[in-house]
């Protein structure tokens, strides 16, 4: 399904996006976003007064002045791309002239690759105090999710981003990709703007939220060439929540794995390498 030029910019003006046609055509012949398709579109017209207008309305006949003009189509998840890239633009703080097709296909397939195999890694507090089983292991309120995690240094992706140092262009490019996928998810989610559009206090693209990303694990064991048995899990994408943030100045990012919070089963598993106690958390 297709939209026209207006109903894009109609779409993203109710997101709190301010923007012209123009840019959106700069951005499409970038490769930021989709491309959009042009044709003309011709317009039935007939001189003169019709007798009967209502008669002549139905037939489609077109009474004022009318003439041949270009009409563009855009893919429907342009909507989605567009409010991502703008979000990434001037909420991540990027300059113009480094907004390029290499950055935002990397920060694109990495977001994309949450929604399948869920490939995160964790930011953990210091462990050294938990040595020994003397203190319980943190609960997961104190762990990070990481997005980038497969990208080593001096990779040419990385250096796209900005940061005197590879682990700030790392966290950069985590920042960017919690950007977007929030983004993302904002734009194709009528409810969340409505609600957000109701307050009226500020714009559904803006206003900070917790995106909670349900994927449902399964496991599969089969045999390799040599008779061995392999087990291998997959992760499907099941849905996506919104709640709003309040004194928040970035958006944030949860995964879930049937129905757990993927940082659980991370603190398990650390808690079996080091043979430490896990901790309940005092909520």
């Amino acid at each position: 399904m297709n939209i026209n030029s207006q109903q894009l910019i109609t779409r993203l003006n109710k997101l709190g996006i301010k923007i012209n046609i123009e840019e959106l055509r700069r951005w499409s012949k970038k490769e930021l976003i989709p491309e959009y398709k042009t044709h003309y579109q011709p317009k039935r017209k007939k001189r003169g007064r019709p007798k009967n207008p209502e008669k002549a309305r139905k037939k489609g006949i077109v009474v004022q002045k009318a003439r041949i003009g270009p009409v563009s189509e855009w893919p429907e998840e342009s909507v989605q791309w567009a409010a991502a890239v703008w979000a990434v633009r001037y909420c991540g703080g990027i300059k113009s002239r480094a907004l390029t097709k290499e950055m935002i296909d990397v920060i694109r397939r990495s977001a994309k690759s949450i929604y399948s195999s869920a490939p995160v890694e964790c930011t953990i507090p210091p462990i050294t105090r938990w040595l020994g089983g003397e203190q319980p292991l943190p609960f997961p309120e104190q762990f990070q999710l990481q997005f980038a995690t497969n990208y080593p240094e001096g990779d040419k992706r990385i250096l796209l981003f900005p940061g005197q140092t590879h682990e700030k262009r790392i966290e950069k490019l985590n920042e960017l990709i919690k950007t977007w996928i929030a983004a993302i998810e904002k734009a194709r989610d009528p409810e969340w703007i409505r609600n957000i559009r109701r307050n009226g206090d500020v714009s559904p693209i803006t206003q900070r939220a917790k995106v909670n990303i349900y994927l449902t694990a399964s496991r599969r064991t089969w045999k390799d060439s040599n008779g061995n048995p392999v087990l291998e899990l997959d992760s499907t994408y099941d849905h996506t929540t919104l709640e709003k943030l309040k004194n928040s100045d970035v958006d944030q990012i949860f995964l879930y794995e049937n129905g757990i919070d993927v940082r659980v089963r991370m603190i398990r598993k650390l808690a079996a390498q080091t043979q430490l106690i896990f901790g309940s958390s005092p909520h």
